[in-house]
């Protein structure tokens, strides 16, 4: 996810909330409101959000937002209360609008540096990070040293403040409980007007600082998403005005009798692999893409080799988000997977592997609910064959349906995934059969092995 793409998801809440009230509400509520203490009118609080989302999307500075947002409040006849001129309060003074551009755009670039972060390969890439300032030195600096010790971190020989990324040293920084100028998150910039960020730590150093003792790649599971159980109940009658909001909001959210359903396009809300192919490719409004339509096309035509997924943009955590969310193979239909190898010796070791219990190590192993295409993929320039066929299985994504409309020509393929760490462990010894042509295959039954 990217910052202008979580920004662009808030949802503009007039509020006489001040400050500590907004404190008290969820977290989640936060995040998917765009707000201002004490502004009540929605035309104030949109201006205020189409010139933060510029500035958040890098379109314009912090400066040229801040002149056309006085320019406006002067259009409207904007005055601030008796008393409170040149103040945080008064919406046109220098400091709230610049609290309200900078804190927005930090948090937005926060929150998807997190989510970029927990990511199944920067996670094993960069398990920790260091809290860094990445900004100016406010005029009054706060002792970021003291507050890391006050909630428990520990400094490196040179005094840095490394932490691996699921301590829970990063909540305790943004506590308001702890700090009273938290901002209730555990992601930069932690506090208002901060300037602190982070720096990823690669494995290496993290591991000869101590940090890796005991640790263990974490699970494969994206972030939720914070739309994966969105709906609401609009009082709306009009059909006429119910179809409006349904095109305004088409590819993101429909109507399922008298709720809006949001369908979490590059999110995470479970959907069978038919519902997932018409989420992930729906057309969306102007600003938004398909992500993991776009990850599924570059998968299917890179063969699984991750060679494209090394040119950023979060590609391989938008496919992993992908087969996480599509509901499992139903039923006992075996599945089918065809390799050829170079040497008696090769195919011998990869058959000893699934005797010993294999993990799939790798973003996705492809097999097929046919077993014509495993012989096919099994059918190399090399005289041995392996065909592995798995009867026993829970935990397998179908994504044909979705090939079927991403990249049609790959739609016959049947294909089913095994996702990073399944397990697989031999049944019975291998099978040799002899084919039409003369040519051996070896068939290893197998099944998954759960936890």
């Amino acid at each position: 996810m990217l910052a202008d793409e979580y920004f662009r998801s808030k949802e503009t809440v007039p509020a006489e909330l001040r400050t500590a009230e907004w404190e008290r509400a969820g977290q989640w509520a936060k995040e998917r409101a765009f707000y201002s203490a004490a502004v009540t009118e929605a035309e104030i609080l949109d201006e205020f959000r189409g010139w933060a989302q510029k500035v958040v999307e890098g379109s314009t500075d912090e400066s040229t937002a801040r002149v056309q947002l006085q320019l406006f409040l002067d259009r409207i006849g904007y005055k601030p209360e008796a008393g409170q001129e040149g103040t945080i309060k008064d919406l046109r003074s220098l400091r709230r609008l610049t609290v309200m551009l900078r804190t927005n755009r930090q948090l937005a670039q926060g929150y998807a540096e997190k989510v970029r972060g927990f990511g199944p390969g920067a996670m094993r890439l960069y398990p920790a990070w260091e809290l860094v300032r990445l900004g100016p030195m406010p005029q009054v600096p706060r002792e970021w040293h003291k507050r890391w010790l006050k909630v428990g971190g520990t400094l490196t020989k040179d005094g840095r403040m490394i932490a691996l990324k699921q301590d829970l040293i990063w909540a305790e920084l943004g506590d308001k409980r702890t700090f009273d100028d938290a901002l209730n998150v555990d992601y930069p910039p932690f506090a208002w007007q901060s300037g602190m960020g982070w720096m990823p730590v690669k494995f290496q150093e993290a591991k000869a600082l101590g940090l890796l003792e005991g640790w263990k790649p974490p699970e494969t599971k994206p972030l939720a998403s914070p739309n994966e159980s969105l709906e609401v109940k609009p009082r709306i009658q009009s059909p006429a005005l119910r179809k409006e909001l349904a095109e305004k909001l088409q590819g993101l959210a429909e109507w399922r009798d008298d709720t809006l359903v949001f369908t979490d396009p590059n999110g995470t809300r479970k959907l069978s692999q038919l519902e997932a192919a018409k989420v992930i490719t729906a057309k969306l409004p102007n600003g938004f893409r398909n992500m993991q339509a776009e990850a599924m096309r570059l998968w299917i035509e890179d063969a699984g080799k991750n060679i494209k997924f090394q040119r950023g943009k979060d590609m391989l955590d938008d496919f992993t988000r992908l087969l996480q969310r599509i509901e499992p193979l139903r039923g006992d239909k075996p599945i089918f997977r065809g390799e050829f190898y170079s040497s008696a010796m090769d195919i011998s070791a990869r058959i000893q592997m699934f005797r010993d219990t294999y993990a799939v190590m790798s973003m996705g192993e492809s097999f097929s609910l046919k077993e014509s295409v495993a012989k096919r993929f099994a059918t190399g320039k090399t005289p041995y064959e392996l065909i592995i066929v798995c009867k026993k299985h829970a935990t397998m994504k179908p994504i044909y349906e979705i090939a079927k409309k991403v990249m049609p020509k790959f739609a016959h393929q049947g294909e089913v995934v095994a996702m990073e760490g399944v397990r697989f462990r031999a049944v019975g010894e291998p099978l040799v059969t002899i084919d039409e042509t003369g040519r051996k295959q070896i068939y290893l039954e197998v099944e998954e092995v759960l936890p």
